[in-house]
């Protein structure tokens, strides 16, 4: 019992910022809460295109055998890293292409719980005398700035943000312990000898 008590922390992390931003598009009249579509500048321009051929992919209706190639030279390998390989992109399987701006939503929300959801993790690995209210109160802070919030319209710079808490989180680990090893942040946040 006292180790679900001791998760309710993360729980919130992740839920809590998700439901601000839901909270902050429904007032504002953002899609799905209005007619408002945040698919504009480059969102409409270039990813929607980017993620509707992946969602193509998915769905079987294209190929693989991609050209990783530009017409006038260079590779786009670099282009799909960049636009299409966020792990939450794996989510456009589950709609059709009419339901972009749905997709767009929900990854939006993911990523902003994600940001809560992996600060709080840093946050307890790294500084054990904070309570529980202050690293909610952190993590959340970290999830709905300013920044995460107006970068819905850049939705892959998102996965830096909360991948942040877990580089940060690794590092720290390799500081403290003084030995080489690969970073990772597992459940003890620790180094992994290579």
């Amino acid at each position: 019992m006292d180790k679900v008590k001791r998760k309710y922390v993360y729980v919130l992390a992740f839920i809590i910022p998700s439901m601000i931003f839901t909270l902050i598009w429904n007032k504002c009249g953002i899609y799905p809460f209005g007619e408002i579509s945040n698919m504009r500048a480059d969102l409409s321009i270039q990813y929607v295109d980017l993620y509707a051929y992946l969602q193509n992919v998915f769905h079987g209706e294209a190929s693989l055998r991609y050209s990783f190639t530009k017409a006038l030279g260079g590779g786009c390998i670099a282009l799909f890293a960049y636009y299409l390989a966020s792990p939450v992109n794996i989510l456009l399987a589950l709609f059709n292409q009419d339901d972009m701006q749905m997709f767009i939503y929900i990854a939006s929300v993911l990523k902003i719980g994600l940001c809560g959801l992996f600060q709080a993790v840093f946050l307890k690995k790294r500084f054990v005398k904070l309570k529980d209210f202050e690293v909610l109160v952190l993590s959340m802070c970290f999830a709905v700035s300013y920044y995460n919030i107006s970068q819905v319209e850049n939705l892959m710079w998102m996965d830096g943000v909360y991948m942040l808490p877990l580089i940060l989180c690794g590092v720290w680990s390799f500081l403290e312990n003084r030995r080489g090893g690969g970073i990772s942040c597992d459940n003890s946040c620790s180094i992994h000898p290579l």
